[in-house]
Parts: structure tokens; sequence; C-alpha cells
């Protein structure tokens, strides 16, 4: 873990694939509304305190999420008090964050005119394709969230126009497990040309 005080109020805190596994959690799926990543997350404030005597005690934080290709991820962690106005939720804490998320898609019309569509909203976040043995096609996209709240979900609602499913993380896991990678990344800049 690395760590840089950017100010009294703000600080940035950088792990590694080896801290993302030692606190056992997904830089590419943290929300604040899971136990597990708020026990990780105050362990992970515990670390920094004892390192650097930045204290969020009784603080409301906002805390910003970036996955790195590595596997890790940094965290700007800034108290709120510090800045000239609030905004937090819950427990004192907001964290902006990305969660992945998988829709199944029956028919390839249907997944080109969400792809069309989706590249037309301007997608950029990560997002791949896969297909099951019985023909269904999945994709993977990348949802900015604010602790919990799919923030880019009216964005999203007109994936029901086109009858996709919704699948959970453990469903996702075996998709991405058990079917074949079609497009590995940027699968919606990708069907957006065809």
């Amino acid at each position: 873990m690395e760590l840089i005080v950017m100010s009294g109020g703000k600080i940035k805190v950088m792990l590694n694939q080896k801290d993302i596994e030692r606190y056992d959690i997904r830089a590419s799926d943290l929300s604040y509304e899971d136990i597990h990543t708020r026990q990780a997350f105050r362990a992970i404030l515990a670390e920094v305190r004892a390192q650097t005597g930045f204290d969020t005690e009784g603080e409301q934080l906002l805390v910003q999420v970036y996955p790195s290709k590595d596997g890790g991820c940094e965290l700007f962690i800034t108290k709120l008090s510090h800045q000239s106005g609030t905004w937090g939720m819950g427990e004192g804490v907001t964290m902006l964050s990305f969660a992945s998320r998988t829709y199944g898609i029956s028919s390839l019309d249907d997944l080109l005119c969400v792809a069309k569509t989706l590249h037309a909203k301007g997608y950029q976040g990560p997002s791949s394709l896969y297909r099951s043995g019985k023909g269904e096609w999945y994709l993977k996209l990348q949802i900015k969230v604010r602790s919990g709240v799919d923030v880019s979900m009216e964005d999203l609602a007109f994936l029901h126009e086109y009858n996709t499913t919704e699948h959970g993380a453990l469903m996702a896991c075996y998709i991405e497990e058990h079917e074949r990678v079609v497009i590995e990344k940027n699968a919606i800049e990708v069907l957006s040309r065809l």
C-alpha cells in the first residue's frame, strides 16, 4: 500500500494486487453497501491512520475508487468537513466506484441495437462479450456507482426494451469462467461498428 497525503483533508491510497488479495476485495466491483467492503475499508483506514496520522474518525467521507490495469486500485479519500459543503450518505461515507453488470441478450439483432445505443449515449467504460453454448449473448459492462446506487441507470433503462436479463455476481462469475469470450475488450465500440 502506498500513501500520499495531498492535504489535511485528502489522501491518495494506492493498493496493488497483493493489497487487494490481502483485504479480499475486488477493485472493479466495490460497493460500500456490501458488509465485506465496509469491513475491508475500515481496515484500510486504520492502516492509513497508523502510517500517516490521517484520522477519519467521525468524519463524513467521499471515497473515489479507480481500478488500475494491474488489478489494484487508487482510492482518493476526502474529508468533507474540509470542503465547502457536505455530501454523505449512510455511515458518513459516500463511495464513488464502478461495478460490473452482466446482461443476457438472446438475439444478435438486439445485441447490436443495445451496443449502438450505448455507443450513441457515450458509453466508454470497459465492456466484453461472451456467448453460451446455447446461443445466448452476455454483455459485461462497468457501471458508475455511488454508495450502491447505479449512477448511470437512467442511461441503461432502455435495455429492458430489448428483452435483456441482468445477471447477479454469481452468474457473472460463472459466465466469465465457463462461456466463450467473443470480444474481450471494447465490445461496445466493436459492436457499434457492425
